[in-house]
């Protein structure tokens, strides 16, 4: 996992160019959430929910981190966004 978190790390920093592709951040969300790094991951998840605002995964992986925060309401908010977009 470290590993892994150092490769999309470095990804992200490059300064040639500005990453915008969700699947970056959503794969940083959950390698944070598997290290425990919650706000980490809440972060990662908004950055893809910016960039793929439709894309169900994203708040699939938001929710997942939200249930694993504790934020029961929020979590149960965003499977629904999820779900309406599956």
């Amino acid at each position: 996992v470290e590993k892994g978190l150092r490769v999309l790390q470095a990804a992200l920093e490059q300064p040639e160019r500005e990453v915008r592709d969700s699947e970056v951040h959503l794969a940083m969300a959950a390698a944070e959430l598997e290290r425990g790094e919650l706000e980490a991951a809440e972060a990662a998840c908004e950055k893809a929910c910016l960039l793929a605002p439709d894309d169900p995964e994203v708040y699939h992986q938001w929710a997942r981190v939200s249930a694993q925060a504790g934020e029961l309401d929020g979590a149960e908010r965003l499977a629904r966004r999820a779900e309406a977009l599956d």
